[in-house]
């Protein structure tokens, strides 16, 4: 059996992003696509929302969008890894 390992949170809110990049997501697709329960993406979106990466729509049927803000992180966190695989 192969371990995997544990991901951090800056890695799961990375992932979170990315779901919403290209188009805003409903919350059930986010918690499939980065296999997560509700309760746990709730404390990520607070989180994210108050740090002003994305914007969480309020009401039935809502989506959530991404900022310029949570798309710099993105992209810092892409130059980050980069550097990070080129040096192991």
């Amino acid at each position: 059996m192969m371990k995997t390992e544990k991901r951090g949170k800056i890695r799961i809110m990375y992932e979170i992003l990315k779901v919403i990049r290209k188009e805003p997501a409903r919350k059930t697709k986010i918690v499939y696509t980065c296999n997560l329960n509700f309760r746990m993406l709730k404390e990520y979106m607070d989180n994210m929302e108050e740090n002003k990466l994305l914007i969480n729509n309020k009401g039935y049927s809502a989506k959530i969008e991404i900022t310029e803000k949570g798309k710099k992180y993105m992209k810092n966190y892409d130059i980050l890894n980069e550097g990070i695989i080129k040096t192991w």
